[in-house]
């Protein structure tokens, strides 16, 4: 063989673990197919136009590798190759979603129709069995390769016949109800995230540990925990928690949920600032009413703008999203609380239009502020 040839035969030799390097989760696999697919419509233009030259051992070499990259992440991780795909594939996400919501309220139906003709002991057993057998399922596709669509479905309907599970309990032998079990359903939720890699359950499991947290803290002051909503600043101690939980975790490696926890998180705190908003009286602060309503207004909107310089500042398009998202419905909330009463609607709405073209041109800013940034 000669010397050209062992060169043309050394990209076949790439292994799968060679081509998959610094690969961890599918998020960074698809992350890497895309800098390929970029790099090789750049790589032809550079080629067409002359600006590189380069031989056709060395071309093909360049093709062999990437190619071999781009089948083994295709292998391993579902990645989607081409833009049809990714249509394909956020279709596939929706149908799982819906259809793992549609599961679980077959299982609710079932239990309200046939729930008063069982036993007690073969209630009991039931309730216990169906979420084990979820999790075996999720085992057995996991195991198996299953699509993560379908690991997805299955793992909706695994959290749902829990928190079905100890509902059902409660009701059968008349528990008081407690936010107790609302620290079993988002542990649960964060070991299925975990187990399988999936965001939804992760995000559900936050928002459930943190709504846990707000009412427990609020059983301490000596109010009703499921009057929690009526107390929402319980909220913002787990919501900003969440948030910064990527910041301090010891182990720096797994990043894969990063952009949920900060999401969850900011999301919370917004959520209880809104309330808080037009409910300001159920505050904790001993302030007036007419000061706390001013303060938590200024709060939620110098909240909403931190979460955009923070999404600006690091790079996280999910914070920018969603403090743009916050700041836009604040203001047009207070538009609408301010001026709706009184104002002719044409000129309401001409003041909505000239706001919207403010922000426009604000967020515009901003974007050419973190393009100078990169």
């Amino acid at each position: 063989m000669s010397r050209n040839d062992t060169k043309a035969a050394e990209p076949s030799a790439i292994t799968p673990a060679v081509a998959g390097i610094a690969v961890e989760d599918r998020k960074a696999a698809q992350a890497r197919l895309e800098r390929i697919q970029a790099f090789q419509l750049q790589l032809r233009e550079l080629l067409q136009t002359g600006v590189l030259d380069l031989s056709e051992d060395q071309r093909s070499r360049v093709d062999n590798y990437l190619e071999t990259v781009r089948a083994d992440l295709a292998a391993r991780f579902d990645v989607d190759i081409s833009e049809t795909e990714k249509r394909f594939s956020l279709g596939m996400r929706i149908a799982s979603t819906l259809g793992g919501l549609a599961f679980c309220l077959a299982l609710v139906l079932f239990f309200y129709r046939f729930w008063g003709q069982l036993y007690t002991g073969t209630q009991v057993i039931l309730l216990a069995a169906a979420p084990l057998l979820g999790l075996a399922l999720l085992g057995i596709l996991g195991k198996c390769r299953a699509a993560r669509y379908y690991v997805s479905l299955a793992a909706i309907v695994v959290l749902g016949s829990f928190i079905l599970n100890l509902t059902a309990i409660g009701f059968t032998f008349n528990i008081t109800p407690t936010p107790n079990a609302m620290l079993a359903w988002g542990a649960f939720a964060l070991v299925v995230a975990y187990g399988c890699r999936l965001d939804l359950p992760l995000a559900a499991g936050l928002a459930v540990l943190t709504v846990f947290f707000s009412a427990t803290s609020l059983s301490w002051t000596g109010g009703y925990w499921e009057s929690l909503m009526e107390r929402p600043e319980g909220l913002l101690p787990g919501g900003l928690l969440a948030a910064a939980i990527p910041a301090i975790r010891r182990n720096p490696g797994n990043m894969e949920f990063d952009p949920i926890y900060r999401l969850v998180g900011m999301s919370m705190v917004l959520f209880a600032l809104t309330i808080l908003m037009h409910r300001s009286a159920f505050s904790y602060l001993p302030l007036p009413h007419p000061a706390l309503s001013i303060f938590y207004q200024l709060v939620a909107f110098l909240t909403a703008a931190a979460v955009i310089g923070w999404g600006v500042s690091q790079a996280r398009q999910e914070l920018f999203h969603l403090g743009s998202a916050a700041f836009v419905l604040f203001l047009f909330d207070r538009f609408f609380i301010w001026w709706w009463d009184w104002m002719p609607r044409y000129l309401f709405f001409l003041v909505i239009g000239l706001a919207a073209l403010s922000l426009l041109f604000l967020f515009r800013r901003l974007r050419m502020l973190g393009r100078r940034s990169v």
